[in-house]
């Protein structure tokens, strides 16, 4: 494990939309591991391992503030983790203003945090950032179609550009079922501070936590540009 000097032992590490059941499986399952892991949220705190702040993906000063706050406590982010779905129902919105938050969040956002956190990885020479693409079955999936383009074709770039400097750039893509995922986000699990992470998750964050864990490994540096699907085969039969 990478530390930085006069820093605990453990990777830092970063997890975006951390009110989420995919988000906190992830952070439970790096925490166990022995990793320093923040999560940033909107609105309700979320039961994360170590710390939370507050940052909404679409104001770059929130998103300076939080990466800057986080290397400030656990060191240079070694492992960014950021969530490309949406916090909210943009399907509630008018026709323009869902199209434009959409893409403030997705791709714009995806973007602002990786050039925050993108220099300090490049310093140390070792980087690994994971999107976590969750696709809602029964719930218009492809609605966010054009902005996911986009930001494959980011991510693609990103492959090629970062790879010189040891940072490997992939993706998991979560599939579950649209109630599920929305009750999960709005119902965010809480704790008291210093409190053990027990909540039971699904099987289906279960096994994007054990990818991600893969994922984020020293021995998975040659992985780069992956996207693994959990979706029990979705895929393949739709």
């Amino acid at each position: 494990m990478r530390s930085e000097p006069g820093i605990m032992n453990g990777r830092s590490v970063l997890i975006t939309e951390g009110q989420r059941e995919a988000s906190q499986g992830i952070a439970a399952a790096l925490h166990a591991l022995g990793d320093r892991v923040a999560a940033t949220y909107v609105d309700a705190r979320p039961a994360v391992p170590d710390f939370a702040v507050e940052c909404d993906v679409t104001s770059p000063a929130d998103v300076e503030y939080a990466v800057a706050h986080v290397e400030e406590v656990q060191g240079p982010i070694e492992v960014l983790v950021a969530g490309i779905g949406l916090a909210n129902d943009v399907m509630l919105r008018p026709a323009d203003e869902r199209f434009v938050s959409v893409c403030d969040n997705h791709l714009v956002g995806s973007f602002r945090l990786i050039r925050a956190a993108l220099d300090r990885m490049r310093d140390t020479g070792h980087g690994r950032i994971i999107f976590l693409n969750t696709e809602l079955t029964g719930d218009l999936p492809r609605r966010y179609g054009a902005t996911e383009a986009a930001l494959r074709g980011f991510i693609s770039t990103m492959i090629r550009e970062e790879a010189r400097y040891g940072i490997t750039c992939n993706v998991v893509t979560l599939s579950m079922p649209a109630a599920r995922a929305r009750a999960a986000g709005r119902q965010p699990v809480m704790r008291e501070p210093g409190a053990a992470l027990t909540t039971a998750f699904s099987p289906e964050v279960t096994a994007a936590a054990e990818t991600v864990k893969f994922l984020a490994a020293e021995s998975a540096g040659t992985i780069n540009g992956a996207n693994i699907p959990v979706d029990r085969g979705f895929r393949m039969v739709s």
